[in-house]
C-alpha cells in the first residue's frame, strides 16, 4: 500500500484511505494519544489480515480446479494464488489512480478497523510481550462476546489458505510493503513514541508467522525506521531483547537494459537514444516507458527531471540543494562527512534527490552513498542546469557545497577539471546553429534512434572550439602530432578527428585501473559516461571517450588523456616528460599488442599556473636515431596552463576567481579558519575571527598572522623556479 500525499505525483498513487486512517489518530478531545493510536494499528492489521483471508478463499474457489491439480506443488499453490491476488489489486491501474478492485479492497480493510476499534478489549500480555515503555501490547476483537480473536488469529488463517499442509513455513509467505511510509514516523509533540512504533509493536504480534513487513521510503527521515539505538523508542531493543534487521539499501539496477555487444551493430545514435537512456538505471524510468504512451514516452526526461528536483519543474532560481543534486549526478561527487550531524546534506539528496544508499549499518550511523551512473538522469540534470544555471553558477554552487556540504574536493583538482570538460561538453551542445554531427539522413525522431536528433552528440572539434578560447582553437587544431605512426605525422588533428564522436553527459568515478582500456571503455560509451580515473592511476586523471564512426566496437574507440596539475611547480612552460608518462600503453588505454588504428589527444591541465595559457610541445625538425623509429600510437599533445578565461573557453573573465577558491578547496589545505561563519553580522566580523584563529595556529603557513606575533621581521615572498623554459609553441 502506498501511503503518498495527495497530489504527490507518487508511483504507485497513493491509497488515500488508508493514509487518512493513520493520519486521523485523535481522541475526541482532538489530541494524540498513545491508546488511541495504538486501537487504530492493531484495528488496521487485524481488518488487513481479515480481508485479505476473505480475498484468498474467493480467489481460491475461482481457481479449485487448478489447485486441486496433483501435479501443483505447495509453492505451486503459493505462486499461484499470490500472482492472482496481486493481479486483481493492480486490474485497471494507471499511473496516476488505483483500479476500483484495490480502491474497494482498501475502503473495506479500513471500515472494517473503524468497527473494530469501538469494540477492541485490551489482552493481558504475557510476561516477555509486555512492553516496557508503553501498555496495550496486545488487543482481542470480539464482534462476538463467545469468540475473542487476535490478530495472531487472522494470520494463522491467512497462511492456512496459502500453505494448508505448511510446507514452506519456513519462507516468506507474505510481505506486507508500505510504500512511501515516513510519514508515520512523524514525531508527536511531547512524546517518544510515534505512529511507525505502535504499527511495529502491533505487527510483532504475528512475528511468529511467515509474514514480514517492509517500509519503503524515498523521502522524509528515513533513518527512523531503523534509528540508532540510542534513540530507539522500544526498550526491548536498547536493551538487547530484541534486535533489528539492517536497512536494505539494495535496489535492482539496469535491470531492463538494452544490452549492448561490442560487434558494431549498436549505433552512437541508438545508445545516445532517448529510448536507450530510460532503460538504463533504476527500473522506476524502464517500467514507465515501457507501459506509457507516445506523451509518457516523450516525456521522460521531463518526469526525471521531477524526480531529480523533487518538484514539478518551474522557472526561477534553484534552490541549493537541487543544484547539488545537478552536479552530484553529473560529476559522481562524494561526500567526506563522517559524523551524523555532517552528513545532512548527504542524507537530504538520498531522502529527495535520487541519490542512492548504497550500504547502512542499523540506524544509518555509518552509511556509504553514490551517485551512480544514469544517463537518463543526467540528461536531465543537464536540462535543469542549461535553463537555470550561468556559467560562473555551477562552480559558484561547487565551492558553496564544498564549503558547507562537505563535498570531498578531489585529490589534485580533478573534480575542478571534470566540472571544466562537462561545462564545455553543454556549451557545445547548445551552441545556436552547430552543424549536426551526422548527415539528415542518418537523423531519426524515433525515440529508439534520436540520440543526433537532439544534438547529444558532438564532434572531437566541437568540444575543442567549447573547452579553449576562441583565439587558440585554430592554431590547437591545426597542429600536428607530436608522436605518429608511420605515415601519419603530417596529418593535422582537425583532420585526423573529423570523423570522431563524443557522447557524454555525465562523468563516473572508476575504482578499477583497468576500466580505462579500451576493452571495457565502449561499455561506459553505452551509458553515456566520462571517467574520472581510480585513486592514484599513474600518468591520466580524466578521460573523455572518442569514437570513431557510428558503430560502437572496442576497435573504434579512441580518447582524450588528461592528467591534472594544482601545484605551482607546473606552470606555462611545458613538461615533455609529463606526457611521456601518458603513454596509453602505460595508463592501461591499450593493450600489449594493440595496433592502434585511430589517433589520440592527450592534455596537461597545470591549473595552478600564475600565467595563463594554451600550447603545445615543439615537435624537433629532426630526430635523433632513438627516434627515428615509428611510434607504436599516435598523439597530439596540449598544454593548458592556469584556470582563467585565456585558458578556458568557459570561464568567464569574472569567474576566475571562483576556480581559484576551488582549486584551493581541492588542495586540501587546512581550512579551520573561515568556517562556520555564516551567522557573521559583516565581512569585518568574519575577517577578524579568521585572523585571530590564524593567530593560535603559528608557524603553519606564510599569511603575516601565522607569524606576526613572534617574529620581528616577517620574511619577504618571493617568486618561485618556474622550472626554466621547456620547448614549447604557444598557440
Amino acid at each position: 500500500m502506498s501511503l503518498a500525499a495527495n497530489g504527490s505525483q507518487a508511483y504507485p498513487p497513493p491509497d488515500l484511505q488508508v493514509r487518512h486512517w493513520f493520519e486521523i489518530a485523535t481522541d475526541p478531545s482532538g489530541s494524540i494519544k498513545l491508546e488511541t493510536v495504538q486501537k487504530k494499528c492493531h484495528s488496521f492489521v487485524y481488518a488487513l489480515m481479515t480481508r485479505a483471508k476473505e480475498e484468498l478463499e474467493f480467489i481460491a474457489n475461482e481457481l479449485k480446479d487448478a489447485l486441486g491439480d496433483p501435479k501443483v506443488t505447495a509453492e505451486d499453490r503459493i505462486r499461484l494464488l499470490s500472482s492472482t491476488f496481486r493481479n486483481k489489486l493492480s486490474e485497471g491501474g494507471t499511473f496516476d489512480k488505483h483500479g476500483p478492485h484495490r480502491i474497494k479492497f482498501y475502503e473495506d480493510v479500513v471500515n472494517l478497523a473503524t468497527k473494530y476499534v469501538r469494540g477492541i478489549l485490551p489482552a493481558t500480555p504475557s510476561k516477555n510481550e509486555r512492553s516496557l515503555r508503553s501498555p496495550g501490547a496486545q488487543f482481542i476483537f470480539s464482534e462476538d462476546p463467545e469468540n475473542p480473536r487476535a490478530i495472531a488469529t487472522a494470520a494463522e488463517e491467512v497462511i492456512a489458505i496459502l500453505d494448508p499442509d505448511k510446507k514452506c513455513l519456513q519462507q516468506p509467505l507474505v510481505i506486507i510493503c508500505w510504500d512511501e511510509s515516513h510519514s508515520l514516523t512523524d514525531e508527536i509533540e511531547g512524546e517518544s513514541w510515534t505512529r511507525f512504533s505502535e504499527l511495529r509493536r502491533a505487527l510483532r504480534t504475528i512475528k511468529d508467522a511467515p509474514i514480514f513487513s517492509v517500509f519503503l521510503s524515498t523521502a522524509g527521515k528515513f533513518h527512523l525506521f531503523s534509528p540508532d539505538i540510542q534513540f530507539e523508542s522500544s526498550n526491548r531493543i536498547t536493551t538487547l531483547v530484541l534486535h533489528r534487521f539492517s536497512p536494505i539499501t539494495e535496489v535492482g539496477f539496469d535491470e531492463f537494459a538494452v544490452k549492448v555487444k561490442p560487434n558494431g551493430m549498436s549505433t552512437l545514435t541508438q545508445i545516445a537514444s532517448t529510448h536507450h537512456m530510460a532503460h538504463l538505471g533504476r527500473a522506476l524510468f524502464a517500467t514507465r516507458y515501457d507501459c506509457g504512451d507516445q506523451h509518457v514516452k516523450k516525456s521522460i526526461i521531463e518526469f526525471a527531471q521531477v524526480k531529480v528536483l523533487c518538484r514539478k519543474v518551474i522557472t526561477g532560481p534553484l534552490q541549493t540543494n537541487e543544484t547539488l543534486a545537478c552536479l552530484a549526478i553529473r560529476l559522481g561527487l562524494e561526500f567526506k562527512s563522517t559524523s551524523w550531524v555532517d552528513r545532512k546534506a548527504e542524507r537530504a539528496q538520498v531522502e529527495r534527490h535520487m541519490r542512492l544508499c548504497l550500504a547502512a549499518t542499523p540506524g544509518f550511523h555509518n552509511m556509504v552513498t553514490i551517485s551512480p551512473s544514469e544517463p537518463l538522469l543526467a540528461e536531465a540534470a543537464f536540462l535543469t542546469m542549461n535553463d537555470h544555471l550561468s556559467i560562473d553558477d555551477a562552480p559558484t554552487q561547487l565551492l558553496y557545497h564544498i564549503n558547507w556540504s562537505y563535498l570531498d574536493p578531489g585529490n589534485k583538482g580533478e573534480v575542478v577539471a571534470a566540472l571544466l570538460l562537462l561545462l564545455a561538453r553543454d556549451k557545445a551542445i547548445s551552441r545556436p546553429n552547430r552543424t549536426k554531427p551526422f548527415p539528415l539522413d542518418n537523423q531519426s525522431f524515433q525515440l529508439e534512434d534520436d540520440g543526433a536528433t537532439h544534438g547529444r552528440i558532438i564532434t572531437v572539434s566541437e568540444f575543442l572550439d567549447a573547452l579553449l578560447p576562441t583565439e587558440n582553437t585554430r592554431s590547437v587544431k591545426d597542429q600536428k602530432p607530436s608522436r605518429y605512426r608511420r605515415g601519419h605525422g603530417e596529418k593535422k588533428l582537425e583532420d585526423a578527428f573529423a570523423n570522431g564522436y563524443i557522447w557524454f553527459n555525465h562523468f563516473v568515478k572508476v575504482n578499477d585501473f583497468l576500466m580505462v582500456n579500451r576493452q571495457y571503455l565502449w561499455c561506459l560509451i553505452s551509458r553515456g559516461a566520462a571517467v574520472i580515473c581510480a585513486n592514484n592511476h599513474e600518468g591520466i586523471d580524466l578521460l573523455i571517450p572518442i569514437l570513431f564512426g557510428n558503430h560502437l566496437e572496442p576497435k573504434s574507440v579512441s580518447a582524450i588523456l588528461i592528467q591534472v596539475k594544482n601545484d605551482l611547480s607546473y606552470t606555462h612552460n611545458v613538461r615533455t616528460l609529463l606526457f611521456d608518462f601518458m603513454d596509453p600503453f602505460k595508463v592501461h588505454f591499450l593493450s600489449k599488442g594493440d595496433t592502434p588504428s585511430f589517433p589520440i589527444i592527450r592534455m596537461v591541465f597545470a591549473l595552478a599556473s600564475k600565467t595563463a595559457t594554451v600550447t603545445r610541445p615543439l615537435i624537433p625538425t629532426r630526430r635523433t636515431t632513438r627516434l627515428n623509429s615509428p611510434d607504436k600510437y599516435t598523439a597530439y599533445d596540449i598544454w593548458v596552463a592556469g584556470a582563467t578565461h585565456e585558458s578556458f573557453g568557459v570561464i568567464s573573465e569574472a569567474g576566475a576567481s571562483i576556480y581559484t577558491h576551488l582549486l584551493e578547496r581541492s588542495c586540501k589545505i587546512f581550512n579551520g579558519y573561515d568556517l562556520f561563519e555564516k551567522t557573521a553580522t559583516s565581512v569585518e566580523q568574519k575577517r577578524d575571527r579568521a585572523i585571530a584563529r590564524r593567530k593560535m595556529h603559528p608557524g603553519t603557513a606564510t599569511n603575516i598572522e601565522h607569524l606576526q606575533n613572534y617574529i620581528a621581521e616577517i620574511p619577504t615572498l618571493v617568486d618561485l623556479d618556474d622550472n626554466g623554459d621547456e620547448d614549447s609553441e604557444e598557440d
